[in-house]
């Protein structure tokens, strides 16, 4: 599987103009072989933003693009690359979280999700396994993906949701 890089440029995120990055992932959307090809390959970074010794996630602005994707495309996470090293999830959580949640220990940043987020990030999981399912994809094999990302919690709710929905 080969990593696909969407670099978002710092206009677009100033502006939270994310209509390229959805309508790219969109051209895919009613192609089943095509969609399948991408699920789980894309990874989103910022490349004019990038500065030395800052993290990129912890600007502000980055943050508000993450948001804005996520509410335009719920089902983002079927796209995304679920490696935690890739910071699929750790970059939602920190996108939704309060400033008050999100902290650094070792030079690691973290984000305590609060329920809320925490929730939101359920939601949105439940989306990509849709989305999977209605394109004849192996919905828990997305999600699944996942696991390394996210608590164990959080995940058996992704997976009673999906396993009441098909009942």
């Amino acid at each position: 599987m080969s990593i696909r890089d969407l670099d978002v440029s710092a206009i677009q995120v100033l502006e939270r103009n994310v209509a390229p990055v959805a309508g790219m992932l969109s051209n895919t959307r009613g192609q089943g072989e095509a969609v399948r090809e991408i699920q789980g390959t894309v990874i989103i970074t910022f490349a004019e933003l990038e500065k030395d010794n800052e993290a990129i996630i912890l600007n502000p602005d980055v943050r508000a693009y993450l948001r804005e994707l996520h509410n335009a495309m719920p089902h983002l996470f079927y796209y995304l690359h679920p490696e935690p090293g890739f910071g699929s999830v750790s970059g939602f959580i920190i996108a939704f979280s309060d400033d008050s949640n999100i902290g650094t220990i070792d030079g690691q940043i973290y984000a305590k999700p609060d329920e809320k987020v925490s929730e939101m990030l359920i939601d949105r999981l439940v989306q990509a396994a849709r989305f999977a399912e209605e394109r004849a994809d192996d919905w828990q094999g997305v999600i699944q993906g996942f696991a390394d990302s996210v608590t164990p919690e959080i995940m058996a709710s992704v997976l009673a949701r999906m396993t009441t929905a098909s009942d």
